[in-house]
């Protein structure tokens, strides 16, 4: 899906500073998208997420969740990761979930994406293939688990997404990578 000739309109198109900071050199643009595309295709498959969530007390936003991601590869290989977002008139709750999935999982919904599967609401894709695909935050966490009517962004990706835990100040998401289909039995 990236696309060279595009991306090579963007450098063209800040070089004229029409999309970027003045301060940054239209190479140094390029420089960053590429790595984040190198970054994103290098990322190894995860097998198992589980995502924790701890809301805090905040004078100012009500309450603010602290997100820690414990991520397993398919080697055994263990990556930790954190999030923690403030504000209101969003959901914040899916905001640490997206930044969590796009340190672990972007590298997948890239392959989904070249793939061709249909990507639902919660993922962002740039359609020029300029920009890497990415979880979308402040989207609902809907939006991401499993649904009975339609999948979730992790579902459609071939993942599992499920509430394992929740209470007043806490939420905990476990998600499985690639979910293996039952064989069905033959009698």
């Amino acid at each position: 899906m990236k696309s060279i000739k595009n991306l090579k309109n963007i450098k063209a198109r800040a070089e004229a500073n029409s999309i970027c900071d003045p301060k940054e050199k239209p190479a140094k643009i390029e420089a960053r998208i590429l790595k984040e595309w190198a970054d994103a295709e290098a990322q190894p498959d995860p097998s198992e997420i589980t995502i924790t969530i701890e809301w805090t007390k905040s004078r100012m936003w009500g309450s603010k969740p602290h997100a820690v991601g414990r991520v397993w590869d398919k080697d055994g290989n263990y990556k930790c990761y954190e999030a923690t977002c403030s504000g209101c008139g969003y959901d914040k709750e899916s905001t640490v979930i997206a930044e969590i999935l796009n340190h672990c999982m972007r590298g997948v919904l890239l392959k989904a994406v070249n793939k061709g599967k249909e990507i639902p609401y919660g993922a962002s894709v740039d359609q020029n293939g300029v920009w890497v695909p990415s979880f979308s935050g402040g989207v609902g966490t809907s939006c991401f688990e499993d649904g009975y009517s339609r999948p979730g962004v992790i579902q459609a990706i071939g993942g599992s997404m499920t509430k394992v835990a929740s209470g007043n100040t806490f939420d905990a998401w476990e998600i499985k990578y690639p979910v293996r289909q039952k064989k069905k039995e033959t009698t």
